[in-house]
């Protein structure tokens, strides 16, 4: 029995010590706290340390397959790598497509948009200074107010020359959204721009963001910008999407991020194997600025809100023309601000 007890002992050493990371894991993990000041209490420390690590095996195996050209984008440790893939769900998405808003939205059709006439083969509306910079939404579900805002933002830009930052703040403390998480809201983009058409919107400076819902403080003497109407298109149609991108201003979109690849993305093309395109699986709204090419494909340009250390300096290219990959066609829309869109 002694000796039994020995084996047994050493045995759970062996594991233990096999089990332990490395000193240049350990160092790697010093590093990823001090960069994000990241803290946590003793009893949380070890298991924030294994999903860092688990995290961390997962962007480097995908890295190797990125340098053999076998996928086509690359990803990154980054702030997010602390967290397992429902835990940045709960906490960095946000869209539900909660029903119609009581206003129909304009529906813009394929042949009208499609009369616009040939577009260029690439555009992106930061060259035209008609993006602001790239927000976070921090831990708050509130990713279709920043997609909706930042179309409202844009458009405003294209009819006025004057680029103004607005209050996501504002919309989320006084939007009508069905669906209260409890310190925050998850919706759909035309009832932000429901609520914008109805009241108008405060600008940022006037109304900052705090990442969840507080009393409604509108001011309408502190307006930034007001629209007149919002279109939906036509679902699926990625040649009318890209039309209407080029000729009309960003557009607000919605994906299925559930493949935990898009935590980490860095830069290059996104593409999933497991995403799909149908309107229930969309979980997180984005906002369209422009499309190209890249290495020989087709991308969209989409700006993010999860602050500038994730992806392209917080922008990100998703397939385009791949039989609207991740259901970035299903649900676009965007707002009007005069009666000729």
């Amino acid at each position: 029995m002694k000796l039994f007890v020995t084996l047994s002992c050493l045995s759970v050493l062996v594991i233990l010590s096999a089990a332990a990371p490395s000193k240049n894991e350990l160092e790697e993990w010093t590093k990823f706290k001090v960069t994000y000041d990241k803290k946590y209490s003793s009893a949380e420390e070890g298991r924030k340390m294994e999903i860092f690590l688990e995290n961390k095996k997962r962007v480097e195996e995908h890295n190797q397959r990125y340098k053999k050209g076998l996928v086509s984008f690359s990803m990154s440790l980054n702030k997010f790598s602390d967290l397992t893939e429902d835990e940045f769900r709960s906490m960095k998405t946000g869209f539900i497509n909660s029903g119609k808003p009581s206003r129909k939205p304009i529906l813009k059709t394929k042949q009208s948009l499609l009369r616009r006439g040939d577009v260029p083969q690439s555009f992106d509306w930061r060259d035209k200074n008609a993006v602001t910079p790239i927000k976070d939404q921090k831990q708050c579900l509130s990713c279709w107010i920043f997609s909706a805002v930042g179309a409202v933002e844009s458009q405003h830009f294209i009819k006025t020359g004057q680029l103004v930052t607005l209050s996501e703040q504002n919309v989320l403390d006084c939007v009508n959204a069905p669906v209260d998480t409890g310190h925050c809201r998850v919706g759909w983009m035309d009832t932000a721009f429901e609520y914008i058409l109805n009241n108008g919107i405060d600008t940022e400076e006037s109304y900052p963001y705090e990442a969840e819902i507080k009393e409604c403080r509108f001011d309408a003497a502190n307006v930034g910008a007001t629209i007149t109407g919002y279109a939906d298109l036509p679902s699926g149609d990625e040649k009318v999407l890209k039309t209407a991108v080029a000729t009309v201003g960003p557009v607000s979109v919605a994906i299925d991020s559930m493949d935990g690849n898009f935590q980490h993305y860095q830069s290059g093309v996104y593409y999933s194997e497991n995403c799909q395109n149908t309107e229930d699986k969309l979980d997180h709204a984005l906002l369209i600025i422009g499309y190209g090419k890249e290495n020989g494909q087709p991308y969209w340009l989409v700006k993010n809100s999860w602050g500038t250390t994730w992806g392209e300096d917080g922008f990100a290219k998703i397939a385009r023309n791949k039989d609207n990959h991740c259901g970035i066609a299903t649900k676009p829309s965007y707002p009007v601000i005069d009666s000729a869109e």
